[in-house]
């Protein structure tokens, strides 16, 4: 039946459809309620059919009639929502993202949920979608990678919705693609850290990992320590500040013609390998065998290869001429807070009185080092630095790391062990998990659960104390007295 404008269309549950003759489809308008200034809120609908509008429209009058919020316009696909959450909204937020998250959230959209998922509407995410993702991950990345691409998402996601943008959050619905249990690293044992102690003790800068065990600061933290943020006298300091190694910006004008100069044009030339039944027996090199097949690997990469940069390719910074904002830089941690009015910025941490000499100690000798080398000194307020002053690179520092466990006989584990081995000695030596959490810098009192790994000292603690209150009860009243006193 033709509309009131004598185009063709018809009525569906109170919205009146017509066709478009120009564009070749149905549209319509449904009425969601009031805005704020008082005028009518219609969102329009379209279809190439009958059925496909009937079933939008059914769609939002069933959204409206469950108070679920409708953004106004199209809704946007996962890569253009992505792409412009890491790049405009997160600065809009109290906390915006740190730039090395954003470069590694941006990496793991580009290579792996964007040509996965990118063209998919963003409210029509479904975890089908995801599951296919993740299966196309699994034989490439490693476990804790998923988990970090799933965590993108839900955090994305979650962003959404507060824009009304989606009305579920597919990715927190799922759950997990995996779990890490059984993957964390065991913290030290005391005799393990004292062992470890023994042999920093012959490293030249062995402060440096004493602290790192005493305290547990994260990497950054240790070598981002500047001394305006240690007070010698009360032997304590405050983790104002990180190390971090960012990705460098374009200065240019023109990055894309900048780039263009080191962009990869071709796909590299894989090597050849066996093709045969039994290469063992072949005598032959691989490229000389007669049934030599091409392998998924060059020469130069031992990942797999990269793709060929796309066209008007901006990246290749590093080699740029008038590269900025990369490098070795300080920046605020990320449990960092801005101190307002008289609170301070993060809780000190009160280091051993023997640390606190030992620093002291330092201090002396930097000076001295620092007056000898004259010019050729780089001031840069470090605590820990190179012996002319610059900041330490944190791979050197992980590589001095893996020396030390080599010397004192212990598995190769990343420095963040010292972390975990401070947590659990602290906890181990009957520290309320409160006071732990503040010494060690965390906001959630889960993450201390989380990092601090149940020991014998602590199992033991517990059953004394059910040996107490259920099969030795308390007789005498001196005894008794003493307990009540002891709280």
């Amino acid at each position: 039946m033709p509309s009131k404008t004598g185009r063709p269309g018809f009525s569906y549950r109170g919205v009146s459809v017509i066709w478009s003759e120009k564009r070749k489809r149905y549209e319509g308008k449904v009425t969601l309620g009031k805005r704020a200034d008082g005028r009518y809120d219609r969102k329009s609908v379209y279809g190439k059919t009958p059925d496909a509008i009937k079933a939008e429209i059914r769609e939002l009058q069933e959204k409206a009639d469950k108070k679920i919020p409708v953004a106004p316009g199209r809704k946007p696909t996962v890569r253009k929502f992505f792409t412009e959450w890491l790049t405009e909204i997160h600065l809009t937020l109290e906390r915006p993202l740190a730039p090395r998250t954003v470069d590694a959230y941006m990496s793991a959209c580009t290579e792996w949920i964007f040509p996965a998922i990118g063209d998919v509407v963003i409210d029509e995410l479904t975890a089908a979608n995801l599951d296919a993702l993740y299966a196309k991950m699994r034989p490439h990345r490693a476990a804790t990678y998923l988990l970090k691409v799933h965590a993108i998402i839900r955090r994305g996601l979650k962003i959404a919705m507060a824009r009304d943008l989606v009305h579920r959050n597919v990715a927190a619905i799922r759950g997990n693609p995996g779990s890490t249990k059984g993957r964390r690293k065991k913290p030290l044992t005391v005799e393990q850290a004292r062992g470890l102690v023994v042999a920093i003790e012959k490293r030249p800068g062995a402060l440096r990992w004493k602290v790192g065990l005493a305290i547990g600061p994260r990497q950054g933290e240790a070598l981002g320590l500047t001394w305006p943020c240690v007070d010698l006298d009360a032997g304590a300091i405050a983790k104002d500040w990180q190390l971090q190694r960012l990705r460098w910006r374009h200065g240019c004008e023109n990055p894309a013609e900048c780039a263009a100069k080191f962009c990869r044009r071709e796909k590299c030339q894989p090597i050849w390998v066996h093709g045969c039944a039994n290469p063992d027996s072949c005598y032959q090199q691989p490229f000389r065998c007669p049934a030599r097949a091409r392998g998924d690997r060059c020469r130069l990469h031992r990942r797999p290869c990269p793709e060929p940069c796309p066209p008007g390719c901006t990246r290749h910074a590093a080699r740029c001429p008038q590269r900025k904002d990369g490098g070795l830089v300080l920046t605020r941690p990320k449990t960092w807070l801005e101190p307002e009015d008289d609170e301070v910025a993060t809780d000190l941490v009160v280091l051993p009185e023997t640390l606190a000499e030992e620093l002291r100690v330092h201090k002396r000798r930097q000076d001295a080092a620092k007056e000898a080398l004259g010019k050729a000194w780089q001031d840069n307020d470090l605590v820990f630095c190179q012996p002319d002053g610059r900041p330490i690179d944190p791979r050197a520092d992980l590589e001095d790391w893996y020396q030390i466990l080599a010397e004192a006989g212990l598995p190769r584990a990343g420095s963040h062990v010292a972390r975990h081995t401070a947590a659990t000695m602290l906890l181990d030596s009957g520290l309320d998990i409160a006071d732990v959490q503040q010494a060690m810098g965390w906001r959630d009192i889960r993450t201390a659960r989380r990092y601090a790994a149940p020991s014998l000292t602590q199992a033991k603690r517990a059953a004394e104390a059910a040996e107490k209150a259920l099969f030795r009860p308390v007789t005498d009243l001196a005894e008794r007295r003493v307990r009540k006193a002891a709280g």
